[in-house]
């Protein structure tokens, strides 16, 4: 457990920072080496925290003065961690301050070395993760900059909340002007499209526009590429440029996705991690709440940021499998166990029954993706009936269907069921949660080991996925 070496304490007088002060300096073979006492107004000086590592705030100086404090920290772009020293009925009042910089509470005269210990400790580690985020986003954000394509972030009711510098060029607008301003494309609902877009002096461009639902802010959006191809729609002699642009773009597209769950991937971990030991420290239920949805909305993101990765890996063809005998049926009992939560929370019975040698080589951990894939959607899109997964064997494959009564999928769906990103609900009005990967990185799988996915489905009355697995192995990379 990590302490800082330099830690201030701002009271209003020696005599109210003494109780805290004392805590600290105990903790001296923990690795605190100093502890400074600063009277109400030494923020006024810019120097103040410089080589300090954390900053604890009495509430012995007022909240009106805490506010002006904190604010005076946070405008000398300070990189330091801020706890709050308050006593029980006071936490009501500094509630506030969670919003303008302080990471925590010490309750004064009550809180134990341990407990100061921890949250000390804690703090520290929690401005670290937020230093990486931010050179995260700023990495991810310089990638974005400089690009030839055109990026633009937008909400469900069609405003431009980001743009890049190349969007001026391909919209014919300046970056002020794009800012908050209505999309003005008429884009159809697929994820690739062409439009046409009617500049002012009667120019037209064409462009190809492509979009991926994702989370910005606190919300779902959209966000689009796009590339002016009104050259290449133009002349069919440059079809073969045309192409290769394309593919350079889908390649571009990939890294893109790539870096960003990279960079994301680790500082989330850590979010959640430390949400997990809030939730497992505090003891009121408020903050319990708070931290076990940050727990919750956690993992549903770092789930989404694996499943982009995965399948940008795959893409690549960069994703590497073991081949080792399995049973098929042993894979499914084991992902069924551990979906029992899911299921038991829903009441739904799960029936396997398997036929003949079921044997293959395969790495277990892409199996269980597989499986967790395919029956995880049967849980979630069934809320009564049961589920049923039927295997049976042939001298080359094994076959595993897997049957539901849930809600179905619509015909005029079907043949996008395995795209990526697909979904049959959308936007606002969308019933289920996900990012529609799952299912295609389950294609990309079995299509790696040399097997096929199908699916037969009527709205309203249930879907079968047809999962074909070759006993030997292959490779095949559809």
């Amino acid at each position: 457990m990590t302490l800082p070496e330099v830690v201030a304490v701002m009271a209003r007088d020696v005599t109210e920072a003494e109780w805290i002060s004392d805590a600290l300096r105990s903790l001296k073979s923990d690795g605190i080496s100093e502890v400074r006492v600063l009277a109400p107004d030494e923020l006024s000086r810019k120097q103040s925290l410089s080589g300090m590592d954390l900053f604890i705030l009495d509430s012995s100086i007022g909240l009106r003065k805490t506010m002006e404090t904190l604010q005076l920290a946070g405008g000398n772009g300070n990189q330091i961690a801020i706890i709050l020293c308050l006593k029980d009925f006071e936490r009501e009042e500094y509630s506030d301050t969670i919003r303008f910089g302080v990471q925590d509470f010490i309750l004064k005269g009550q809180d134990s070395t341990e407990v100061i210990k921890r949250v000390l400790a804690h703090s520290i580690q929690r401005v670290q993760i937020l230093q990486a985020t931010a050179e995260a986003e700023a990495r991810v954000r310089t990638i974005i900059d400089n690009i030839s394509d055109g990026v633009l972030i937008v909400d469900d009711a069609k405003t431009i909340l980001f743009a890049n510098p190349a969007s001026e060029e391909i919209l014919g607008r300046q970056l002020l002007d794009l800012m908050g301003a209505p999309l003005g494309l008429s884009i159809p609902g697929e994820a690739n499209a062409v439009v046409e877009l009617q500049l002012e002096g009667n120019e037209t461009k064409v462009l190809s526009v492509k979009w991926v639902p994702i989370r910005w802010e606190g919300r779902d959006v959209r966000l689009y590429m796009m590339r002016n191809i009104t050259e290449q729609n133009a002349l069919q002699e440059k079809l073969i440029q045309a192409t290769e642009n394309a593919e350079r773009f889908e390649a571009l597209k990939s890294s893109f996705m790539a870096n960003m769950s990279h960079e994301l991937r680790l500082p989330l971990a850590s979010i959640i991690g430390f949400g997990q030991l809030i939730e497992a420290d505090v003891k009121e239920p408020e903050l319990k709440e708070f931290s076990a949805t940050i727990v919750e909305s956690g993992n549903k993101l770092l789930e989404t940021i694996n499943s982009v990765l995965d399948l940008t890996r795959l893409d690549a063809s960069a994703f590497e499998m073991r081949r080792i005998p399995l049973s098929i049926q042993q894979a499914v009992e084991d992902v069924v166990s551990d979906l029992a939560p899911l299921l038991d929370n829903k009441m739904l019975p799960v029936h396997v029954t398997a036929l003949g040698d079921d044997e293959i080589k395969a790495d277990p951990i892409v199996l269980q993706r597989i499986f967790n894939n395919v029956i995880g959607n049967a849980i979630k899109f069934t809320d009564q009936g049961e589920i049923t997964v039927s295997i049976s064997a042939t001298p080359d494959s094994v076959l595993c269907e897997v049957s539901d009564t849930g809600i179905g999928i619509g015909s005029a769906f079907i043949p996008h069921v395995f795209d990526e990103y697909a979904q049959e609900s959308s936007g606002a009005t969308r019933s289920y949660n996900g990012a529609g990967l799952g299912l295609a990185i389950t294609k990309k799988l079995l299509g790696a080991m040399g097997g096929s996915i199908t699916v037969r489905s009527t709205k309203g009355s249930g879907s079968t996925f047809s999962l074909q697995f070759p006993k030997h192995a292959t490779s095949s990379t559809s």
